[in-house]
């Protein structure tokens, strides 16, 4: 059985799916809970900014999920580009 961590071999598109999605998980609620701080402030006198700065924080936590997935979608193209690679080179032995 391979190790959790073992850094000699690639991640397989399964894990990098999980590790994705836990992460991304972890990013909207860091983004829902600081627009909830903020929408506290609310009462104050600052009732717009306090709005503006609410949906500034979900707007970040987007787009930092959605440059992940960029980032995830590349990698995950980059290991299927090296298996196809090492398909051609083994047919190239035979």
């Amino acid at each position: 059985m391979r190790a959790l961590f073992s850094f000699d071999e690639a991640l397989s598109p399964g894990a990098l799916t999980s590790v994705f999605q836990i992460v991304s998980v972890f990013i909207a609620l860091l983004a829902i809970m600081g627009a909830i701080a903020v929408v506290t402030a609310i009462n104050t006198a600052g009732f717009f900014t306090a709005i503006v700065t609410a949906l500034g924080m979900l707007g970040a936590g987007v787009a930092v999920i959605l440059a992940l997935r960029l980032l995830g979608e590349i990698w995950m193209s980059q290991l299927r580009i090296q298996d196809r690679l090492a398909i051609l080179v083994e047919q190239g032995k035979r």
